[in-house]
């Protein structure tokens, strides 16, 4: 681990077309209120067919409070993606590949879907570069359980045309801290659209390019960082949450638990920091939100009187459930509070 990082600024770069504009302004702001130092936060926009009212919507309101952010904006064209996979009908995922190239004079930066929120200080990733990798991330199956139908066509596509890869070391890539330097000297950019030249159909586009060529040349971030919203709050501290297979603004009412506390957390920040209504941040009116969150707080407790049942004590549908809820210092996330602390 570093520690030579107290004058470093940190470079968080974001990807996106209209439809995720929202998305991304909101992960970009909760990196803002975390941060312990903001004035050492750059925000870096790969713009992939914003207008100008979107752009100025999002730098003016990642400003406002934070005056001393740099917020910079990047025009990406996506034409050239045109004959590789979409993802979820978007191609700015690609944008990613050319961060190396739009940043000339940076070493590092944090690369984040705008699907992700911040629960502490991104600057604390600085210390975490090592110029020995190319990519840091988030293992999606090292040592996490995993849903078969997740992983078995990943690794199955995998073994098929890049034998030898070992599955165990797999990042998902939206959540990475990319060694700029080692892309560079390295030719990624090249060496994926290669791939993707090679796999024009390839099942999870950019990640399974990302992981092919860095492969033996990545790493895990600490604990925490980048977790899936099934897994944060199973963990001692929730740093930041990707909501992975997560609809953010659309988020569906669980028999099981109700509008889980991963997206409260979401919907939370978007009230309190953002001063946007339930209904227009998630589309559930305000009422039905109410409701299904006293549903959560009510199974709660079944679970926890369910768990205390000797003979229910290994049921591991149980277990998954009651890793859905935070405990400990992340229940501190679902207070409005939280956002106001350093």
């Amino acid at each position: 681990m570093r520690t030579d990082t107290a004058s470093e600024k940190l470079h968080l770069v974001y990807a996106t077309d209209r439809g995720y504009r929202f998305l991304a302004m909101v992960s970009a702001k909760s990196a803002i209120c975390k941060a312990s130092q903001p004035e050492r936060l750059v925000v870096h926009l790969l713009d992939c067919g914003l207008t100008d009212e979107d752009w100025a919507t999002f730098s003016d309101t990642l400003r406002k409070g934070a005056e001393a952010v740099e917020v910079r904006r990047h025009q990406v064209s996506t034409e050239q993606f045109g004959g590789f996979t979409a993802w979820k009908g978007s191609f700015a995922a690609y944008a990613r590949l050319y961060v190396a190239e739009l940043l000339p004079e940076e070493r590092w930066c944090l690369y984040a879907d705008c699907d992700t929120l911040f629960l502490d200080d991104p600057l604390k990733l600085l210390a975490e570069c090592d110029p020995a990798v190319a990519l840091k991330g988030y293992w999606i199956w090292y040592d996490k359980p995993c849903k078969p139908w997740v992983r078995d066509p990943v690794e199955s596509w995998l073994a098929e045309h890049c034998p030898g890869m070992d599955f165990s070391q797999y990042l998902n890539s939206g959540f990475l801290l990319m060694n700029l330097d080692w892309w560079r000297e390295h030719r990624l950019m090249e060496r994926c659209l290669d791939f993707f030249r090679r796999f024009p159909k390839v099942p999870w586009p950019d990640e399974m390019a990302l992981n092919a060529v860095c492969h033996g040349h990545v790493a895990g971030l600490p604990e925490g960082w980048g977790a899936f919203p099934d897994h944060a709050f199973s963990l001692p501290r929730a740093r930041s949450i990707h909501y992975v297979c997560s609809v953010l603004n659309a988020p569906k009412f669980k028999r099981f638990w109700g509008y889980d506390d991963a997206t409260a957390v979401w919907v939370n920040f978007v009230r309190s920091v953002l001063g946007v209504p339930v209904r227009q941040a998630c589309g559930v009116p305000g009422w039905k939100w109410a409701l299904g969150r006293a549903y959560n707080h009510l199974f709660r407790a079944a679970i926890a009187t369910l768990r205390s049942l000797p003979g229910l004590r290994r049921w591991r549908r149980l277990d998954n459930v009651a890793a859905l809820f935070a405990r400990g210092e992340n229940r501190r996330a679902l207070s409005a509070g939280f956002w106001g602390a350093r």
